[in-house]
């Protein structure tokens, strides 16, 4: 069954394009999987990790369906909150959150787990929250985030430096996956999950999780550094072109890997697009 494709839903205002995308949604009912089937790449694989310790519960935060449980019944889909893609949910911030308050206010797919539409508020009343996101990801839970209390919720995001989500932050940064492993696409979450590992739910508090992430920075070498040759953007695409000739199958993140192994330099965000870009010219 194809995707349901945020590029598909047409012109309208943030909210409106919303509700059309559920209703999308749910028309696909009968073809859905569970999250931990449906996502895939290095990222989602770390979080299935950090599931399997004792007390842990996993929840995705999806520009597609809103917060969910990890056993959630969810249909194929192409949605994001990073801006310039394709497929983003919304061109601005704003558009974003109310995007977001949408979602909120839909009971959401089904779970054996949960039922009903379950908020990061009622997450922390149950126990502390460790989210792992990226930049992208925070500015559309913006309302929701700054509501709650720095004690229950517990944010990690390297590289965030904006002063709206700091009192959330945990002190982590890119070096963390020098002594965790693993790429930048994954640090966030097995940074959380280093967290969960070394601190009992018993026990668990932001002063002493931010002492495990003190001691991790404080053990870890320096990132290294490369001297890579830059690229323009049709150079690399015309690289991605040869790539996907010979490995039809190669994915974004597998190909920058290969990319940088060759000695050539791209920023991730820009190579994600111009993959994006050689793909949808493969399909046209």
């Amino acid at each position: 069954m194809p995707a349901v494709r945020a590029r598909d839903l047409g012109r309208g205002t943030d909210a409106a394009r919303a509700r059309r995308w559920i209703e999308r949604l749910t028309r696909q009912s009968g073809v859905c999987r569970s999250a931990t089937d449906l996502y895939a790449g290095e990222h989602w694989t770390s979080a299935l990790e950090a599931a399997r310790l004792p007390n842990v519960q996993l929840w995705v935060v999806s520009a597609g369906y809103g917060l969910v449980p990890a056993d959630a019944q969810l249909a194929n889909y192409d949605a994001t909150f990073t801006l310039g893609n394709p497929d983003s949910v919304a061109a601005t911030r704003l558009g974003q959150q109310e995007w977001w308050q949408v979602l909120n206010e839909w009971d959401g797919p089904h779970s054996d787990s949960h039922s009903g539409r379950t908020r990061l508020g009622d997450l922390c009343a149950t126990g502390h929250v460790i989210a792992a996101l990226s930049g992208p990801y925070l500015w559309p839970l913006e309302r929701e985030i700054t509501k709650l209390d720095p004690a229950d919720f517990l944010l990690v995001s390297t590289g965030c430096s904006d002063r709206t989500f700091a009192p959330y932050l945990l002190p982590a940064d890119g070096t963390a996956r020098m002594s965790l492993g693993g790429s930048l696409v994954s640090v966030n979450v097995r940074v959380a999950g280093h967290v969960l590992s070394q601190v009992s739910p018993r026990q668990f508090t932001r002063r002493r999780a931010a002492n495990v992430l003190e001691e991790l920075r404080a053990s870890s070498p320096p990132l290294p550094t490369f001297d890579r040759v830059p690229m323009n953007d049709e150079e690399v695409r015309e690289w991605i072109r040869s790539q996907k000739l010979s490995n039809p199958s190669l994915s974004a993140s597998g190909a920058l890997t290969c990319l940088r192994a060759a000695g050539r330099a791209c920023e991730q965000k820009r190579f994600g697009a111009l993959f994006r870009q050689v793909v949808d010219e493969s399909s046209e």
